[in-house]
């Protein structure tokens, strides 16, 4: 019995526990509606044994931004990123939240396939890696954000990273 806890419950628990710690700063974001969403996406990613560490440093109690656009665009991010993380080795996956200049930054940083299409073929209109007729295109994502007024996206790949980072003026 003894060795079945040390073998599999208290694995199990650090590795829960080393989880707990990761996402810990997910206190201090304040917004319900988005933290419920990251919760629920970096819950999944972890689950898949994707590496997974959120940091928000300071309390984030609003957000000037139309929540539904703001959630649905985190969203699509991370799914995306949670996608491309699961399909190579020792996937991992960052987001950090932090005001600069009375802006909110989101950045969504994670580790992706060396063969990802160039960045200009993403961002052609209905351009997907998931095929036709699925998924949101990187087009379409920055479409809706741009729609706001008041969100901007930009992304980048360099070496086997995908960065998205979403500033909300």
């Amino acid at each position: 019995m003894e060795e079945y806890f040390y073998s599999k419950i208290k694995t199990a628990s650090t590795t829960i526990e080393k989880n707990d710690f990761k996402l810990s700063q997910l206190g201090n974001l304040k917004v319900n509606e988005l933290k419920s969403v990251l919760a629920n996406k970096l819950s999944i990613s972890q689950e898949l044994e994707i590496d997974t560490e959120v940091e928000i440093s300071e309390r984030i109690e609003n957000i000037n931004a139309d929540s539904i656009v703001l959630v649905r665009a985190l969203g699509i991010i991370l799914d995306n990123a949670i996608e491309a993380a699961e399909q190579i080795d020792n996937g991992m996956i960052r987001v950090a939240f932090f005001r600069k200049l009375n802006k909110l930054v989101i950045v969504v940083v994670n580790s992706c396939s060396e063969e990802i299409p160039k960045l200009f073929e993403l961002k052609k209109e209905g351009f997907s890696t998931k095929g036709e007729n699925r998924g949101m295109g990187l087009s379409n994502l920055e479409q809706m954000v741009a729609s706001t007024g008041n969100m901007m996206l930009d992304t980048k790949i360099d070496k086997g990273v995908f960065m998205q980072m979403l500033t909300v003026v």
